[in-house]
This record gives structure tokens, C-alpha cells and sequence, in this order.
């Protein structure tokens, strides 16, 4: 592939030149969709060139949309051409409020984020992170600084478990960019910013959990996270939705930062939930901190 690399870029530069030409962009109907469906489709079974050619003809019919512009973006990060890329999804951005479902917004900014980690900027991926923050309507009121303060102290005092049974949350689209930035600030030891979004992140997905085995038992009552995990990883789906939400990889970095906070026995708690519950990586290196608990390597600027 990368053989052909150059030409193509410059194919595609010339089809996408036309892109941002459009004074006012057309209204695709609905039933008009199934090309930019069919590009996707193209895109995820690596067929750039085809991804290309149903593009051209989508954006052709109807004009600049940031669907269209966002999948030539993910064209060109796929292809290791960055920099074009971050034009893309910046266009897109641009013009967001055209998306047909609004929240495809965030999409692009997790998309936008991701390449800067890979690139290794991490000053412009934690900005992303943060301003995906900003759009949540809590994030902006005095109360919700008095919840976090609130949680903060829970949590580092009395241990997560705790906090489930004090706290509910949405697991929106801020759940992620609080994992992810959790993450990102234990592995810069960053440990008080660190527990307290990895731990919104950490109820927000639990809070579903919840809800799920209350659908399935209405007479359940959360009482402990140890009996929740039990009757989550018995259901197919629900110990897939565990490993699809990133919730291991949750529990683990949380207790990694309750140890950089100098929080011993909850870390070991999380651990111990992670060791025994947990799939993968996560279990794994759970079960080595239980042994020999240690730092996350520190990420460089």
C-alpha cells in the first residue's frame, strides 16, 4: 500500500479540492445515505480507493457534510498522513451543527484526540479531552464543582464502593474523555485529577450496569460491587458490555492512581475486583500490582 501512497493522496486531493467550494451545502435525504453508508463500509473493509470514488459521487449529489468530510479525514489518518487529516477533522468540525445526530460531533473529537496521542502531542490531546468536557450542561454549574469535591473525598476516604451507593451518573458522551484523561493524568502523576475522572467515568458506566440488572430483577438493590460483578460476568451481554465499555481498564488505572495517592487498601480493592473479574491485560497486570504494587510508567512531554 504504501507503494501507491503518494499518488493516491494526490487523487484524493484533487477529488476533495471541489469540497469546501460549495456556498451553501445541500440537504441529503435520508434515502440518499446509503452511499455514505457504503463508503463506511468501504473504509472499514480497508477499500480506500472505493471509500473514494462513492465520496466523490455523495459529495457530488449533495454537497459539503461533515459525515462526508469526517470519513475523508479517517481516509487520510489510516493512510499515516496526519497533518491532512487534522484539516478534515477540523472542517468538520466547522461545520458540526449540519451533522444529521448532533453527537457525531464528538466522534471527530475523539478521532482528532487519538491521532494527537499517536503523534505524541499530548498538550493538544488533553485540550481535546477537556473541551469535550466542556460541552457537558454539568460541567458549567457551581453544584456539579461541589459533587466533585464531594466524590474526591469519598472515594480517597471511604473507597469507591461507597461512592457507587451515594452517587448515580449518565454514561454519556463525557464518559470516555473522563477515562481517557484519568489515564492520561495517572501517567503523568497527576493523581487527584486522575481518580477524580476516572472515577465519573468509572459511575457512569456502572450506573448502567445497575439499571441492567435491575431491568432483569426489579427487587435488586446495589449493596456491593463484588455481588454486581458476579451477576454482570454470568450474562453474556452484560460481561461484554464490561469489556466493550473499557471498565477494566477503568478499575485499573483508578487503582494505580489511589496508590500514587497514597491509598493503599482501596487501590487493592480495584485491583483485586480487576484480578478476579477482569479480562486480559487489565487482569494480568492487576495481578502483578497485587504482588508488587508500582507506578504507571510516565508518559514524556
Amino acid at each position: 500500500m504504501r507503494a501507491w501512497k503518494r499518488s493516491f493522496s494526490g487523487i484524493f486531493l484533487f477529488i476533495y479540492t471541489g469540497l469546501f467550494l460549495f456556498p451553501q451545502p445541500k440537504s441529503a435525504d435520508q434515502s440518499d445515505w446509503y452511499l455514505l453508508e457504503k463508503g463506511r463500509d468501504a473504509f472499514r473493509k480497508g477499500n480506500f480507493s472505493e471509500t473514494l470514488t462513492l465520496l466523490k459521487r455523495f459529495q457530488s449529489e449533495h454537497g459539503e457534510t461533515p459525515e462526508a468530510v469526517f470519513l475523508a479525514g479517517q481516509v487520510y489518518e489510516a493512510e499515516g498522513e496526519y497533518r491532512i487529516a487534522q484539516k478534515y477533522y477540523e472542517r468538520a468540525l466547522e461545520i458540526s451543527k449540519q451533522f444529521y445526530i448532533l453527537e457525531e460531533k464528538y466522534q471527530v473529537l475523539y478521532r482528532l484526540a487519538h491521532m494527537y496521542q499517536a503523534e505524541k502531542r499530548y498538550k493538544e490531546y488533553e485540550s481535546i479531552l477537556i473541551e469535550i468536557l466542556k460541552d457537558h450542561p454539568e460541567s458549567r454549574s457551581e453544584r456539579f464543582e461541589k459533587f466533585r469535591t464531594s466524590l474526591f473525598r469519598v472515594v480517597t476516604t471511604d473507597g469507591f464502593n461507597t461512592a457507587l451507593q451515594l452517587y448515580r451518573l449518565k454514561n454519556d458522551f463525557a464518559s470516555r474523555a473522563n477515562r481517557e484523561l484519568g489515564i492520561f493524568y495517572c501517567r503523568t502523576r497527576r493523581s487527584d485529577k486522575a481518580i477524580l475522572h476516572l472515577t465519573l467515568s468509572q459511575i457512569g458506566i456502572l450506573s448502567t450496569l445497575i439499571d441492567e440488572v435491575k431491568f432483569i430483577d426489579p427487587d435488586y438493590q446495589f449493596k456491593d460491587l463484588k455481588e454486581l460483578l458476579t451477576l454482570a460476568i454470568a450474562r453474556p451481554y452484560l460481561k461484554g458490555y464490561l469489556q466493550e465499555s473499557g471498565a477494566w481498564e477503568g478499575f485499573y488505572y483508578l487503582a494505580s492512581s489511589l496508590y500514587l495517592q497514597g491509598v493503599l487498601d482501596q487501590a487493592k480493592v480495584l485491583w483485586d475486583l480487576t484480578a478476579q473479574f477482569g479480562e486480559g491485560e487489565m487482569k494480568i497486570r492487576s495481578q502483578r500490582q497485587l504482588k508488587k504494587p508500582q507506578p504507571e510508567p510516565l508518559i514524556g512531554f
